[in-house]
């Protein structure tokens, strides 16, 4: 493994020219970020996020947040190790005010999620998730199943 080298450097250029730097090598691999799965599935997360954050920030909940409130609304009482990824085996309950905001945020996440997908046909959508899910199996992500006896640790986003 190698050690920790910064792999890139910031430098202040004078004029509106941009300079591209060297040509890729002649044995690099194509790489195009906007085409890069990762790279849009992250970019729309972010934003996602961002927007969901100023939702919740009245309520005083974070998006990371409101994802193990999520959780527990389905399961109370979860181990913590199986909320988040964590070594840590205590159990982790509600409090009567979190289980309150169960009657209001659930339709604010909700809200942005519909605003994500307002330019997509029903079907459209369904293909989307059905392809979201594959990847994410491919790339074995775990989630709590509603209604799984043994839930698997959640480790990603709402």
């Amino acid at each position: 493994m190698r050690g920790c080298q910064p792999v890139v450097t910031v430098a202040t250029v004078s004029g509106h020219g941009h300079d591209p730097g060297p040509e890729p090598s002649a044995g690099a691999q194509a790489f195009e970020l906007e085409t890069s799965l990762g790279y849009l599935v992250g970019m729309v997360s972010r934003r996602m996020t961002r927007e969901l954050n100023q939702q919740l920030q009245p309520f005083g909940v974070t998006a990371a947040q409101f994802v193990v409130l999520a959780v527990l609304w389905e399961q109370d009482g979860l181990a913590q190790n199986l909320i988040a990824d964590d070594n840590r085996y205590q159990r982790v309950y509600l409090t009567p005010a979190g289980r309150r905001l169960r009657e209001t945020l659930p339709a604010l996440a909700a809200g942005v999620n519909e605003a994500a997908a307002a330019d997509l046909s029903a079907d459209d959508l369904a293909v989307l998730r059905s392809l979201l899910g594959r990847v994410r199996t491919a790339l074995g992500v775990a989630r709590i199943a509603p209604g799984a006896s043994g839930p698997e640790p959640v480790r990603e986003g709402w």
